[in-house]
């Protein structure tokens, strides 16, 4: 029998070599690439499918989610390789530092603080619940903090809502310590209610039915901020963006759907007939402005409009039906 300790011969290392094949991430992903697969060799069709983007919107990648009947959640990341010059998908995760899921929000909002959660589900659920603020995440869960690049948030105010639970708790203090390498501004880590049960996060708070003021003034419970004379509270108000939760309600009486590739699309009456828009198209931005200043003899900001436009766009992929598109032909 040969030995398995001996050493590799050199026309051996360079067969071996030459199997692996040459393989590197690509980021953002081109217009020109493949489409992503829609389901996992193994795994199936995802149950959920989270799209990370960079600070200019571009797709970066992809987190799925697979509901196992019997062996509970797994999670798979999808992104984009050149493997020997072909672009490739493959459900392996980026390099480190990995890219944090919400950086397009981010570039959006420069002025609004920051809401840090673990996982995209619960960032998701935060958006619907923190409108003035920007809620994100880290892939990989709670052990994964230090894999991910928080250098975003350089010069930002933070706020750290961690699951009730120890992983929750490391969590929270692994990206504090990330967050005061970067330099942010100023960063607060949550204390969760004493009532609620393990585990439980904003996910678990949308569910419960919290409303938008009851998440605020949770987050808002730890602010550094110190308005105490009446004067400085009143200048704080004037300087206030339009509420959003005006802007959703503005727009209450629409259906919210998806199609199976995840467009998030709204359906309204219109001068007695339905009409189905995408939720990111320009005609139906233009109608919630024009409905926005029917109610309040307002106009609403941009940041406002975008901030409500991804609630939208969540609670029809999250919440809402899914329809299959017809074409016309």
């Amino acid at each position: 029998m040969s030995d398995p300790f001996a050493r590799i011969k050199k026309d051996q290392a360079t067969k071996s070599k030459r199997t692996q094949p040459c393989k590197v991430i690509v980021n953002p992903v081109p217009d020109e690439a493949p489409e992503p697969p829609a389901f996992h060799p193994k795994l199936g069709v995802p149950s959920y499918r989270w799209t990370y983007r960079d600070l200019s919107g571009a797709v970066l990648g992809y987190i799925c989610r697979f509901d196992i009947e019997g062996e509970g959640k797994s999670f798979r990341p999808l992104c984009l390789f050149r493997v020997e010059k072909k672009l490739r998908w493959r459900w392996e995760s980026w390099p480190q530092p990995r890219p944090l899921y919400g950086l397009d929000l981010l570039a959006n909002a420069p002025d609004a603080s920051v809401v840090i959660v673990e996982g995209e589900k619960a960032a998701d659920a935060a958006r619907q619940l923190l409108l003035q603020h920007v809620c994100i995440s880290s892939s990989g869960g709670s052990n994964a903090a230090k894999k991910a690049d928080w250098s975003a948030l350089h010069g930002r105010d933070v706020v750290i809502w961690p699951d009730a639970d120890e992983a929750g708790e490391k969590f929270a203090g692994e990206v504090k310590a990330c967050l005061d390498e970067v330099g942010v501004a100023s960063v607060v880590v949550l204390d969760v209610p004493e009532d609620v049960f393990k585990g439980w996060d904003a996910a678990d708070a949308l569910h419960d039915g919290w409303t938008c003021e009851q998440a605020d003034a949770f987050v808002c419970s730890v602010s550094e901020a110190k308005p105490s004379d009446g004067e400085a509270q009143e200048e704080a108000e004037s300087k206030r963006p339009a509420p959003r939760s005006s802007l959703l309600a503005a727009a209450d009486g629409i259906e919210l759907w998806h199609s199976p590739q995840k467009e998030a699309f709204a359906t309204l009456n219109i001068n007695g007939h339905q009409e189905h828009w995408a939720v990111s198209s320009t005609r139906f931005k233009h109608w919630l402005v024009g409905r926005y200043y029917e109610e309040t003899g307002a106009a609403v900001s941009s940041q406002v409009l975008s901030d409500a436009l991804r609630v939208f766009e969540v609670r029809a992929i999250e919440q809402g039906a899914c329809y299959e598109l017809l074409t016309n032909g």
